[in-house]
């Protein structure tokens, strides 16, 4: 496929979107899309929250902290905390965890 082509392409994709806005909508189309967003929202949310508890169980456990020589801990940690996954990539919490 060509550039020409594929620049006509995108911008008739352009001309086919119309935007839409949000006052434009009927109450009970915006309220089906507000559910829609706040379901997926309370997951990630509720995902990003046990994720930071396993985190912090981990990071703060006896258990790890007695396998990991002190010369190797900081690059574990850093390792640990790229692996994480996405959502938690804040810094850990300061406090101690039981």
């Amino acid at each position: 496929m060509s550039k020409q082509s594929r620049v006509k392409m995108k911008q008739k994709k352009k001309q086919k979107k119309k935007k839409i806005e949000i006052n434009d909508l009927p109450r009970p189309e915006r309220i089906r899309l507000a559910k829609a967003k706040m379901t997926k929202i309370i997951d990630h949310f509720l995902y990003v929250i046990e994720l930071h508890a396993s985190n912090s169980f981990v990071v703060f456990s006896p258990l790890l902290v007695s396998q990991i020589p002190r010369s190797y801990a900081a690059n574990a940690f850093n390792v640990f905390q790229r692996s994480s996954g996405p959502g938690d990539s804040r810094k850990p919490s300061r406090g101690r965890h039981s």
